[in-house]
């Protein structure tokens, strides 16, 4: 393999040669959280995060809380610092145990039960970069090595103790990297609610245009009502043979039930399996 100058080989791949690949274990102390139960959850005005938000609602870092207990409550919880990481103890599959969030902020909050909690040393890790590194999916696929469990997978601190991530030499190129793609994030989330604008517009002409409410220019006149048996004919397909499935090649467009989920095919077929003349002649086309 053809290696860069100024690049190392590792057992994470290749990498600058002043970065260091270390376990967490190394990187700081780990705790634990304290149970909040829902009801508690709801009880006052101090934010709080549990495990469940971790997988449904956070993303990377903590941007907004969505719990919020009471003093006497806060009294028997963890209290979190800046630059915390809070991993998911528990969850559904091996492929998201261990998905984790970076708490950037100094604002008083506490973590609940079922949360495993690595304090970095913050002078020499960022917390922001270590929420981006720790869920890339070479991270995700060591936790995933590591859960324990099948209706309900575990992970352990000793576990979460032994991964090891790829660290820039200083804290100054970590916070650097996080900052780039918090800005990547930004720019994401702002296309994002632009696109979610023009949707809306879109189902709005969608029900003015195709309910007859609005007309473009140039068209007038009723508006026709029919059945759908009056525009066409109704017939049944065909079996389509289990080893034929997921085909990429041939000359032939074949589609199946499922392929109507398949992004691109929202409001007409346009990605399908392919096949040959081999399947062709067997089976009779409608």
């Amino acid at each position: 393999m053809n290696i860069p100058t100024g690049y190392k080989q590792t057992e994470l791949g290749i990498i600058p040669e002043e970065w260091e690949i270390m376990q967490l274990g190394d990187i700081g102390i780990f705790s634990k959280g304290n149970s909040i139960s829902k009801a508690e959850s709801n009880s006052g005005n101090i934010p709080c995060v549990r495990y469940g938000e971790i997988y449904t609602v956070h993303d990377i870092y903590i941007k907004k809380f969505y719990s919020f207990i009471s003093k006497d409550i806060a009294k028997h919880s963890k209290l979190l610092k800046n630059g915390d990481i809070l991993f998911a103890a528990s969850g559904e599959t091996k492929e998201d145990i261990g998905k984790c969030v970076a708490f950037i902020s100094n604002r008083e909050a506490y973590a609940g039960g079922d949360i495993i909690i690595l304090t970095p040393n913050i002078n020499d890790f960022d917390g922001k970069y270590l929420g981006f590194i720790l869920n890339t999916s070479k991270l995700s696929k060591q936790k995933a090595s590591k859960g324990q469990g099948d209706a309900v997978v575990h992970i352990t601190t000793k576990s979460l103790s032994k991964l090891i991530v790829p660290i820039p030499a200083t804290i100054k190129e970590q916070r650097a990297i996080a900052e780039a793609l918090s800005d990547a994030d930004a720019l994401i989330a702002a296309l994002d609610k632009k696109i979610a604008k023009k949707r809306l517009i879109k189902q709005g002409a969608m029900q003015q245009l195709l309910t007859g409410k609005k007309r473009l220019q140039g068209f007038k006149g009723d508006i026709q009502r029919v059945t759908l048996s009056e525009l066409g004919r109704f017939v049944s397909g065909n079996g389509f043979p289990l080893q034929y499935q997921g085909n990429l090649i041939g000359d032939y467009p074949f589609y199946k039930v499922s392929d109507f989920n398949t992004k691109g095919n929202e409001n007409y077929l346009n990605i399908s399996n392919k096949q040959t003349d081999i399947l062709k002649m067997k089976i009779k086309s409608k």
